[in-house]
C-alpha cells in the first residue's frame, strides 16, 4: 500500500474486551467517536485525499469498516469487509445515502464460514439500492484470512477506485 501513495492506519478499538482483546462491536457510539478521532489525528499530520479514503477489517474490524463507511462517520470511497457481521443499524435508507456518495464495498467470507443471514441481508439490500458491491467467497476456509488476501486486496482496490 505504501508504494501505492497511501497511508495506512491500523487502529485498535478502545473498547477492552478482556485480557487478551479488544472490540469494535460492542458499543456503536465509541467505535464511531474512536475512528473519527483516529481519521482526525491523521488529517492533522498528513493530506488526506478525502476520495480515496478505504477503510477496511477483519470480523467485528470488519462491522466498524462497514458502520463507517455507511454512517458516514469519516469520508470513505470504500469499504473492504472480511468476515464481517452486519451492523446493529443497518438499513436500506442508510445505503441508499451512502450510494449518494459514491461508496463502494468489497464483502469477503469464507467458504467454510456457513450461512449468514447479516451477510445475504446486506448484499440483497445493496443490489435493491444499487451500491456498488462485489462479493469474494474464500475457497476452503472460515472465519479466517486467505492465503492471496494481498492479491483480493489488490483487486478490490482496482474495484473501489474504480480503476
Amino acid at each position: 500500500m505504501l508504494s501505492n501513495d497511501f497511508i495506512v492506519v491500523y487502529i485498535q478499538s478502545s473498547f477492552l474486551l478482556s485480557s487478551v482483546g479488544y472490540s469494535w462491536s460492542d458499543d456503536a457510539e465509541r467505535r464511531r467517536a474512536d475512528i473519527r478521532q483516529c481519521y482526525d489525528e491523521v488529517n492533522a499530520q498528513y493530506r488526506i485525499d478525502a476520495s480515496k479514503v478505504i477503510v477496511t477489517g477483519f470480523s467485528g474490524g470488519a462491522l466498524a469498516a462497514i458502520d463507517a463507511a455507511m454512517n458516514d462517520i469519516i469520508p470513505v470511497r470504500g469499504f473492504i469487509a472480511l468476515s464481517p457481521d452486519k451492523p446493529e443499524d443497518f438499513s436500506k435508507e442508510m445505503c441508499e445515502e451512502a450510494n449518494k456518495r459514491g461508496v463502494r464495498g468489497v464483502l469477503m467470507e469464507g467458504e467454510l464460514a456457513g450461512c449468514d443471514p447479516g451477510l445475504d441481508e446486506m448484499k440483497t439490500v445493496f443490489n435493491q439500492t444499487g451500491l456498488p458491491y462485489q462479493a469474494y467467497v474464500n475457497e476452503g476456509i472460515g472465519h479466517w484470512y486467505p492465503d492471496d488476501l494481498q492479491i483480493k486486496v489488490g483487486k478490490a482496490l482496482s474495484f473501489i477506485l474504480n480503476d
